[in-house]
């Protein structure tokens, strides 16, 4: 019998290709883009939870009173000290400086970034897979140190240099009770221990060294992080309220929180990842692709219950050819679900093979490191066998439920009411969520070009990068003079539009701009009120400050009034306008703008429309016949600036363009089977409707009404939900761009006519098939 039922399926297949075709190629895209996102959901937490030691570890965070945020990384280690010597709640505690070394005696700037120095107790926190060695043990020693695998291949070419020796230069700071002065002392360490990162977890490290007790609470100049773990017993709540404490606390000039270890890396804040210790993953964004996973999952899935569901005549009326040859109920169910699952798991193969190819280009553009081993590791292989089950189950449950519930005359009578209605419901969820993803995605762009092109002429700035620095300062002085001969340069300064230094200033920070006498003209800066600084010596100790300077200061009459900076006193002179100096989403600071000859030391230029391509060859032939042999100097503008400001947020418009793409090729897809299964179940009334006098054009509006209706309501459906996704998508930007409602307008009428031609071509030609033919 068994035989018989791969019969029936395998002819079932051939007699209906289109339907066949239809649903492996939405079973194939659904299951491959699900599968990725899924993996790397899955990828993401196991980053998140990889070497951790214990999960009540948290990193301590400092908030002064002047300070608008928690500070993560910290002057010093002393803040661990004073926790775990103080309360017994604090069982351990550790800390991390991070070094600037020194990889050659002859380098005149430090080499390298990414070494830490590291208590013993780091171990203890953190569990790290090692290559060979004994990381405690090389913590414990000063003449030892550890390094990760990319380093050694890096640096020695192999990956395992245990016992190699390499000279590290350290900077020391020295005060001599005037000025803080740093010197280099150079010495060789010994290979110890050699670990494996490999695999990629939050900590982004390369060198690993022992801090000894002495150094923990020493001032440095460069960054410490500081990680306690607290008692089993102990809650949070009550710790922080005990150390914070004004009474009874050691803390009395700042506020100390703590943020737990495993949620580092699923963290919105970008201080701890622009200081490169910490990896960091907007949670957002995770969230994000999993959201995406199962809405195309959904499409998928629906699709392929669709093309189920408009065989279950034929389905069951060989079903009930089967009850009266003696299959059974039981027999019948198996076939179903075995037809589905044969289809499911060729799907599922082909996907597979379709991920190994894709996954480089998956990786460049989500910014992750999956391989095909993480597809089963973990709780991957779990939930994609629930995933791959669901789809097995689902579509045959109509018909299985149909043999339970009714008679056999019935299942030959076939009432399709139900199946029609069910249909129905299928098509406008799937155009609704085509509809919500690709109207969110357009309001998206809309919003991102906006960000990119926030300030005025910022296709035409052109920042001068690498290759400028390379050579002196005098030969640069005379290569910017010169670039006056570009006649396609229009204007010049030296002065970036974000802030070059922050200072303290009444209990609060106030950036601060260093700007040279063509900077407001350059960036289009409109003063709100006063004047632009006075010629000569007179305007370095002028200001000119923005809206929000004014609001921090309680200032309501600012002209005239002064301010100090460490032993420089300013006047104001003029007001502007607050304006977006980096990121969108962040709030806008006080900030005062003060007179250089130099500006911030950039070179900028701006040029006409169109020419960059033209000026870039031109400068580059001017910096040749300056500095003969120096480095070819790159220019970025400030849209490619403002794009590396927002990264996230164009990756989330990058993700979910692409997979709303997707979602309508496969509501295309399955509104295409749906017309043609229409079509071919109404061949005897379209006929007799051409007989009784019905024109070709009638009939195919006929055809065509039913969906375009059900594509209407899954508009009036998707758009007031779109409408949310992207209003709650854009609280997060401090300056942002209406919704439009043309945006909405143009996606459904795009759905429309995508619906109408996927319908047309199949209604029109059943229109002018030859009634005698289908009637006899």
């Amino acid at each position: 019998m068994q035989n018989v039922q791969f019969k029936i399926i395998f002819r079932g297949w051939i007699k209906n290709k289109t339907y066949t075709l239809i649903s492996l190629i939405s079973l194939i895209t659904g299951i491959t883009c699900c599968t990725l996102l899924v993996t790397f959901v899955i990828h993401e937490y196991n980053i998140a939870h990889s070497i951790l030691n214990s999960k009540n570890s948290y990193l301590v965070q400092e908030q002064r009173e002047q300070d608008a945020t928690p500070s993560e990384a910290l002057i010093s280690g002393k803040s661990g000290v004073q926790l775990k010597n103080t309360y017994p709640e604090v069982k351990a505690y550790c800390v991390l400086r991070n070094e600037h070394l020194f990889l050659s005696e002859e380098s005149k700037e430090s080499d390298y970034m990414y070494a830490y120095s590291v208590t013993p107790s780091f171990t203890e926190f953190f569990k790290l897979p090692l290559l060979s060695g004994d990381l405690h043990k090389t913590l414990l020693s000063s003449n030892e140190i550890a390094v990760t695998r990319s380093f050694a291949l890096q640096y020695f070419g192999i990956v395992n240099p245990i016992g190699k020796s390499i000279t590290l230069g350290h900077s020391i700071r020295h005060f001599d009770g005037k000025e803080n002065t740093y010197k280099t002392i150079f010495k060789s360490h010994t290979i110890t221990t050699v670990i494996d990162d490999s695999q990629k977890s939050f900590l982004h490290y390369g060198i690993l060294r022992g801090l000894s007790d002495e150094e923990v609470s020493q001032i440095t100049g460069f960054s410490f992080y500081t990680f306690i773990e607290l008692t089993p017993e102990v809650t949070v709540q009550k710790f922080l309220a005990k150390i914070n404490d004004r009474n009874e606390g050691q803390f009395e000039d700042k506020t100390i929180y703590l943020k737990p270890a495993k949620e580092l890396y699923f963290s919105k804040t970008r201080h701890l990842y622009e200081r490169g210790l910490i990896f960091k993953r907007d949670p957002s964004f995770v969230y994000l692709g999993m959201g995406v996973a199962i809405l195309i999952f959904i499409i998928a899935c629906f699709n392929h219950i669709n093309i189920c569901l408009t065989r279950t005549i034929q389905q069951l009326k060989t079903t009930g050819i089967q009850l009266i040859s003696g299959e059974s109920k039981q027999g019948i169910r198996k076939q179903l679900i075995m037809e589905t699952g044969l289809l499911v798991m060729f799907s599922f193969i082909v996907s597979i093979g379709i991920i190994h190819v894709l996954i480089p280009y998956f990786n460049t553009f989500i910014t992750s490191d999956l391989c095909l081993s993480d597809l089963y590791t973990g709780y991957t292989p779990l939930v994609l066998i629930l995933l791959l089950g669901t789809i097995i189950i689902t579509p045959p449950l109509y018909v299985i439920l149909k043999i339970n519930k009714n008679s056999l005359s019935e299942i030959l009578k076939n009432e399709n009411k139900q199946k029609t209605i069910l249909i129905r419901n299928i098509v406008i969820t799937q155009f609704t969520i085509s509809i919500i993803l690709t109207t969110t995605v357009v309001n998206i762009h809309h919003q991102m070009d906006f960000a990119t092109h926030c300030r005025p002429h910022a296709n035409e700035i052109l920042i001068l990068g690498w290759g400028l620095y390379s050579v002196e300062n005098e030969t640069i002085k005379i290569f910017y003079d010169q670039l006056t001969s570009i006649p396609e340069i229009t204007h010049r300064t030296m002065s970036a539009i974000t802030q070059n230094c922050t200072y303290g200033l009444d209990n609060t920070y106030v950036d601060c701009t260093d700007a040279d006498l063509s900077f407001f003209d350059f960036y289009d800066i409109q003063l709100l009120e006063g004047r632009l600084f006075s010629p000569g010596k007179q305007g370095l100790y002028e200001a000119i400050v923005n809206e929000t300077f004014l609001k921090k200061q309680g200032m309501t009459e600012p002209l005239g009034k002064t301010f100090q900076i460490w032993d420089e006193t300013y006047t104001i002179v003029g007001v502007v306008a607050d304006y977006p100096r980096d990121k969108l989403t962040r709030e806008i600071t006080p900030l005062f703008i003060r007179f250089s000859d130099t500006g911030s030391e950039r070179h900028i230029i701006r040029i006409q429309p169109g020419t960059r391509k033209i000026v870039e060859e031109k400068i580059n032939a001017l910096w040749e016949q300056v500095a003969p042999g120096a480095i070819e100097i790159k220019t970025c503008s400030m849209v490619e600036r403002y794009m590396e400001f927002h990264e996230e947020e164009l990756q989330v418009m990058k993700i979910l363009s692409v997979f709303s793409y997707i979602s309508i090729l496969l509501a295309g897809l399955g509104l295409f089977g749906l017309a043609w299964f229409s079509v071919e179940n109404r061949r005897k009334e379209i006929s007799l409707r051409k007989i009784n006098g019905a024109s070709e054009n009638q009939i195919a509006v006929l055809l065509c009404a039913r969906f375009i209706k059900w594509i209407l309501i899954a508009f009036c459906i998707g758009a007031p939900i779109a409408y949310y996704c992207s209003a709650q998508w854009l609280t997060q930007f401090v300056y942002k761009n209406e919704i439009s409602p043309v945006s909405f307008i143009f996606i459904g009428i795009a759905a429309v006519v995508i619906g109408t031609l996927t319908v047309a071509w199949q209604a029109f030609k059943a229109s002018r098939m030859n009634p005698v033919d289908t009637i006899k």
